[in-house]
C-alpha cells in the first residue's frame, strides 16, 4: 500500500472532531454589484463550506422585496468559500440589503472522548451527547446615503436584530437584540469578533430583554454571533437543536 493511499484512509477512519462553527458572510460592493463571499468556521481557521448543505441565499432590498440567490451560488477559487453576485441595477438600491443565508450542518453524535461521528442515536445510541446543527447568517450592506432597513426582522429561528443604526459615524455602540422563535432571549453569549478574530473581546450576555450593546469602537468589518441549544423534538434520534447565528457588517 502506498504511503498516500494510507494516508487517505488515515483521514477516513479518523473521528471527526466538531466545533461550533459559524457560517459568516462578508459582502463588498464594486462598480454597483454585491460580491458576497460565504465563509464556514472562524476567521483564519475557515474550513471548506458544503455547497449541498446550503438550504438559502437571499437578499432583501430595503424597501422588503427579497430575491434568490440560490441558483446563482458558486465555489470561489479558493476552494473553500461560496460566492455570487449580486447586481444593483434596476432595483431599489439605496439603504441597507440584508444578505442572508440557513444552513445545515447535519447530526452528529459525540463518543465518550469527545469526537464526532456523522450519524444519529438511531445507529449510536451510546453516544453521550448528539445534535442537528442548522446555522442561520446574515449581513448587511449599505447603499447610498440612507441606513433605511437596517432592522428588518427576518424570522430566522435564532437571529441578530439591529434596533439602531450600525452604519452611524457618530455612534460608538450598537444596540442588538437576540430572537429565539420570534422572542427575546434572556442569557445568550454573543461574540464579538472581526474578519481577522471570532473573538475581540470577551463575549456579551444577553439581558432579560435579549438586548446587549456592542462597542462600535474601530473601522472595518465586524462579526457577531451567537449559539443556543434547545431540546429535540426527536429524542430518539438526536438530543438537541445546536443552532447558531451571525451578522456582519462594515464600518466606514
Amino acid at each position: 500500500m502506498s504511503k498516500k493511499i494510507a494516508a487517505f484512509l488515515l483521514v477516513l477512519l479518523t473521528p471527526v472532531m466538531l466545533a461550533a462553527h459559524e457560517v459568516t458572510l462578508f459582502p463588498v460592493v464594486h462598480d454597483g454589484t454585491i460580491h458576497l463571499v460565504a465563509r464556514y468556521g472562524d476567521p483564519g481557521e475557515y474550513e471548506q463550506i458544503a455547497r449541498i448543505k446550503l438550504l438559502t441565499l437571499t437578499a432583501s432590498s430595503p424597501d422588503q422585496h427579497m430575491y434568490s440567490l440560490f441558483d446563482s451560488v458558486k465555489a470561489s477559487t479558493d476552494e473553500l468559500s461560496l460566492q455570487v453576485l449580486l447586481p444593483l441595477a434596476d432595483k431599489s438600491a439605496n439603504g441597507t440589503w440584508i444578505l442572508a443565508s440557513t444552513y445545515d450542518n447535519g447530526f452528529f453524535v459525540h463518543k465518550a472522548d469527545g469526537s464526532a461521528l456523522a450519524t444519529t442515536l438511531a445507529n449510536y445510541p451510546q453516544a453521550r451527547d448528539s445534535a442537528h446543527y442548522f446555522k442561520f447568517s446574515k449581513s448587511l450592506v449599505k447603499i447610498g446615503d440612507s441606513a433605511k432597513g437596517y432592522n428588518l426582522a427576518l424570522g430566522h429561528l435564532l437571529e441578530l436584530i439591529p434596533h439602531s443604526n450600525p452604519f452611524d459615524p457618530s455612534s460608538h455602540e450598537l444596540l442588538l437584540e437576540v430572537r429565539y422563535i420570534g422572542k427575546p432571549l434572556a442569557g445568550a453569549e454573543v461574540e464579538v469578533g472581526d474578519d481577522h478574530t471570532a473573538n475581540r473581546t470577551a463575549s456579551l450576555k444577553t439581558d432579560s430583554a435579549g438586548l446587549v450593546r456592542v462597542s462600535l469602537d474601530h473601522d472595518g468589518w465586524y462579526r457577531l454571533a451567537v449559539t443556543h441549544r434547545s431540546r429535540s423534538a426527536y429524542p430518539t434520534l438526536f438530543q438537541d437543536d445546536d443552532l447558531t447565528a451571525s451578522l456582519t457588517f462594515q464600518r466606514y
